[in-house]
């Protein structure tokens, strides 16, 4: 994780890091305003941008996040899931300061601490 203050140039130097890296191929970016606090768009939109480096899935997610029972944790565990055999996975989160949900920082954490747990960690959202 990288912080600091707005200006410094964190999103420049990760995507400088990831150039060097040579990880421009395995890097899903997504980029966060604070219109992104539903949990549901928040999870549509990262399942994009994953699904741009592991294509299918969006389409493992989306179903849950359009039932009318369908819950952004649900979607969050589904995601992991579906991510079970990819082990050179990026996934930047840009700008997630600026999201004001606390539903979006607890699953955060759970991506942070619990991406390599699967089943995911049931506690977390």
């Amino acid at each position: 994780m990288v912080g600091a203050p707005s200006g410094y140039g964190k999103s420049t130097l990760i995507s400088h890091w990831i150039d060097i890296a040579g990880l421009r191929g395995r890097t899903a970016w997504l980029s966060l305003d604070e219109d992104d606090a539903d949990p549901h768009e928040f999870m549509s939109q990262m399942a994009a941008a994953v699904d741009t480096v592991v294509p299918g899935v969006l389409e493992a997610v989306q179903p849950i996040l359009e039932d009318t029972h369908g819950d952004a944790n649900r979607a969050m565990r589904r995601l992991l899931a579906t991510l079970e055999a990819e082990d050179d996975l990026l996934l930047v989160l840009d700008d997630l300061q600026r999201v004001d949900s606390p539903q979006i920082h607890a699953a955060h954490d759970c991506l942070r601490i619990g991406a390599a747990l699967v089943p995911p960690d049931p506690d977390c959202p």
